[in-house]
């Protein structure tokens, strides 16, 4: 079943892109929907991919960030697929029969998309310069289009300036938790400070 407010968010992980996963989590939030990813059920006995899958076809919305899908000198030139692989579940689970799913494109200013999966050059990817800040204008905006109106006083500028406290406050939690910060109590920590900063 598909939660309306749902958003599943399909980024890397690592803490190279910190601060852009905390930003797109921070932007679902402050609009009002329900972040989704495949780390909501920690380590349990289910594959992974079945993790993701059940995450996205219960979301109504999901955020792809392909910024790392380029080949890594450090690795023989290999790309990491991940996040083109499962923006791939999104875009077939979005033209199932009767299955309503909108979803998200980022790519980095440069990134040179159409010339490597020219089958996307039909959609709307939004750019974005690779950094938290970065990241939530595009996102901001078409998440706006789908919760209207947004909240009063949420703007990008507004949000930028809480990623700071955000990733401090997610830190202090995850230092609680000796490393294994659950993924509702990282939603929850965000949720929590949003509702505080933002009047």
């Amino acid at each position: 079943m598909t939660t309306p407010e749902g958003v599943f968010i399909n980024c890397p992980f690592d803490d190279e892109h910190r601060l852009v996963h905390h930003a797109i989590v921070t932007a679902v939030v402050a609009c009002g929907f329900e972040p989704r990813s495949a780390l909501e059920t920690g380590s349990t006995a289910l594959p992974r991919m079945q993790r993701i899958s059940h995450a996205l076809r219960s979301s109504r919305y999901s955020v792809h960030d392909l910024s790392r899908a380029f080949g890594d000198p450090k690795r023989s030139n290999l790309a990491r697929l991940n996040m083109p692989f499962e923006l791939g579940m999104a875009f077939f689970h979005a033209e199932s029969v009767g299955v309503r799913h909108d979803w998200l494109g980022l790519v980095p200013s440069s990134h040179p998309h159409s010339e490597f999966i020219s089958d996307l050059s039909g959609y709307d990817l939004k750019n974005f310069d690779g950094t938290a800040e970065g990241v939530i204008p595009p996102l901001l905006s078409w998440l706006a289009s789908r919760v209207p109106p947004l909240p009063t006083g949420l703007d990008p500028t507004v949000l930028g300036d809480l990623l700071p406290d955000v990733d401090a406050v997610i830190a202090a939690e995850n230092l609680k938790w000796g490393g294994h910060l659950p993924w509702i109590k990282l939603v929850g920590v965000v949720r929590d400070l949003l509702a505080a900063k933002l009047i």
